[in-house]
């Protein structure tokens, strides 16, 4: 009998890369291979699924930070463009910088997203990465 702990999608794929499925039959949680149960298990209760928390959560960083930003430019659709923007702007000589408004919102946004997304690849345990607030924890401007 298997003891199922819920750790996300991941573990499915965990499980699939090495050939066994997942099915809920009557409420109860069934391996097959039935004779791969033990393996399965080792694999239910050794999976690490912080790392798969982290990549959520880092994606609804980025839709929040890229909601924000097309509120000013709504032709950006990606998050990553932003580094693209921010690294433009820095080519240019600082004495003829004359950014407007807008396009320093932008690029301070794009900044409290990237160091929103280091504050999270810090955090080491999953529940605290679950419950991470993208819309109210990162210091957006």
């Amino acid at each position: 009998m298997i003891t199922w702990l819920e750790k996300g999608h991941g573990l499915i794929e965990a499980l699939g890369n090495v050939g066994i499925t997942k099915t809920t039959e009557d409420g109860a949680v069934k391996i097959h291979p039935v004779e791969r149960e033990a393996e399965a298990q080792v694999i239910i209760d050794t999976y690490d699924a912080l790392p798969d928390y982290k990549k959520i959560k880092i994606e609804e960083l980025k839709l929040e930070a890229l909601s924000r930003v097309q509120i000013v430019y709504p032709s950006i659709s990606n998050f990553d463009e932003l580094k693209l923007v921010k690294d433009i702007i820095i080519s240019i000589a600082p004495a003829a910088r004359q950014l407007p408004a807008d396009m320093t919102i932008t690029t301070n946004i794009y900044q409290a997203g990237v160091d929103a997304v280091a504050a999270i690849n810090l955090i080491n345990v999953a529940a605290d990465v679950q419950s991470y607030d993208v819309v109210n924890t990162p210091v957006w401007p």
